[in-house]
């Protein structure tokens, strides 16, 4: 990409410094506003940023858009860069690191946008405008009243440019509009092909506000011109804004970027997905254990058709196959059972140790594992999880899924659950014998203990298991009762089954 032009007028402050790549390397942004926590559209489209700048060996660029002052929050643009991180989405340039075409937080660049400005001032393009806000609300209530959509009326677009310059020099507040062209306005879009707009529908654009900050479109402009940007992947909820901008693009001189839109994440209700929605949220997600590359996994699916549904997978080869010819025009739902699904196939991939950190605290939460953990308690979570370990499908729902392991049926429950069991009795005490004269070491030995006490019952099948099993945990499943066994140790086994027995009608 060749150097970028400086335009700005002498003394006013200097842009920043302008990106030059000759070999014309993909350059991709994540553009977030710091005004909510991020969710899944949200991370979807950084993700597809990511994916592309990486399949391309280009850069990955995050920018915070913050100029709305009252809406935006630094603890919300860490919570943003500690999401991104989590996902392994490193960026190569932003507000944090810096790089070529510093600074990347929009509120640290004011005035390069009014040196921008000041350019197209010059060139004839813009023109301040001196309508208060009281009038401008009066024009927008009159349109609203009269059922028709708002354009600004041009009051101030004849002004002599001499006189407008005297006023500004007196103080007189004022804002500064592009004189929009007359005529049809054609975008490519990467899913929707050309596309075309009548600039008759938007009026004369505000680029500053009177208080000197820059409006939504001209920022956005001037940032992706100066930070080199080659293409534009965002949700299409910004299709709207595309026109104004090639057109500040075209009278700036700067080249336009590629222009992807991706089509939204609709919630169950089939709307976009929003910020307000906190089951959605990346920290919400994060809080139920999912893991990043589950989460990864599952966000290529919305949108981008891939066959590989029954692995888990990577970034880096999720970054080797992206390809924008196999991304979707139709909305995409969130599916949580889908995201559950790639969080079982990445949650088998996990080291055992791993997995048990990770379930830990969900343990300590429900109660079952003390905080600290008590002796012994770390090495019992991982004895579980081994056992278990691909049984463990959602992290929030383990507590619930293993509690029998930590504390026995209730009598209630027992007599309740054996009263159709006639000969539960003789079962349970086969086993509670055989475990008392028999150690149990491991799970061969575990076999044979069963093995011994169901041949004394004299019982087959279900009619010894059942009863058993239901001795031991008040459940009808679970795992093998040679493992189960082996997870609650002889001695325990033996309280659990004797108490059963004892519950247990004559």
């Amino acid at each position: 990409m060749a150097d970028l032009p400086d335009f700005h007028p002498e003394p006013l402050p200097a842009l920043a410094a302008a990106v030059a790549d000759p070999e014309g390397q993909v350059r991709v942004r994540f553009a977030p506003s710091p005004s909510g926590p991020l969710h899944v559209g949200n991370a979807r489209t950084a993700l597809f940023n990511w994916l592309f700048a990486r399949g391309h060996d280009g850069q990955f660029i995050l920018r915070i858009e913050d100029t709305d002052a009252a809406r935006s929050a630094v603890a919300y643009e860490q919570a943003i860069m500690e999401d991104l991180a989590w996902l392994g989405l490193e960026w190569d340039e932003g507000p944090d690191r810096g790089g070529p075409a510093s600074p990347y937080r929009q509120s640290d660049r004011l005035a390069i946008y009014r040196a921008q400005a000041e350019t197209l001032l010059a060139d004839g393009v813009a023109y301040p405008c001196f309508c208060t806000p009281e009038r401008l609300a009066a024009e927008q209530e009159l349109a609203r009243r009269n059922h028709q959509p708002y354009r600004y009326a041009g009051t101030c677009r004849a002004i002599d440019p001499e006189e407008a310059a005297r006023r500004r020099a007196a103080g007189e507040p004022c804002a500064i509009r592009f004189r929009t062209p007359a005529g049809p306005i054609a975008i490519h879009d990467r899913l929707r092909a050309t596309l075309t707009f009548d600039a008759a529908d938007f009026g004369d654009l505000v680029l500053l506000k009177s208080d000197g900050v820059a409006a939504y479109n001209f920022a956005v402009v001037v940032d992706d011109a100066l930070m080199g940007i080659t293409h534009v992947i965002r949700g299409d909820d910004h299709l709207a804004n595309t026109p104004k901008q090639v057109l500040l693009f075209d009278a700036l001189g700067f080249p336009r970027p590629d222009y992807l839109h991706l089509p939204p994440v609709v919630g169950a209700n089939g709307r976009p997905l929003a910020k307000r929605e906190g089951g959605a949220t990346l920290v919400a997600l994060r809080g139920d254990g999912i893991l990043p590359a589950a989460l990864n996994q599952y966000l290529a699916t919305l949108g981008w058709a891939r066959d590989d549904m029954e692995i888990a997978v990577d970034l880096e080869r999720l970054a080797a196959d992206f390809t924008t010819a196999k991304l979707s025009h139709r909305a995409a739902h969130h599916d949580v059972a889908r995201l559950h699904h790639f969080q079982k196939l990445h949650l088998r991939r996990l080291p055992t140790d791993l997995l048990a950190r990770l379930a830990l605290p969900f343990l300590q939460r429900a109660g079952l594992v003390a905080t600290p953990p008590a002796a012994g308690e770390r090495d019992r979570v991982e004895e579980i999880v081994a056992a278990l370990h691909d049984e463990i499908h959602h992290l929030p729902d383990l507590p619930e899924q293993i509690d029998y392991l930590f504390q026995p049926p209730g009598a209630e429950e027992i007599r309740s659950r054996l009263a159709t069991e006639p000969d539960g009795r003789a079962a349970i005490d086969a086993l509670a014998t055989a475990l008392a004269t028999t150690p149990l070491t491991d799970g061969d030995s575990a076999a044979a203990i069963l093995k011994g006490a169901r041949r004394a019952s004299g019982l087959k099948g279900r009619p010894f298991f059942l009863p058993v099993r239901l001795a031991l945990t008040g459940r009808d499943h679970g795992p093998d009762l040679a493992t189960l066994l082996t997870l609650l140790g002889g001695d325990e086994a033996i309280t659990r089954l004797r108490a059963a027995s004892a519950h247990l009608p004559d």
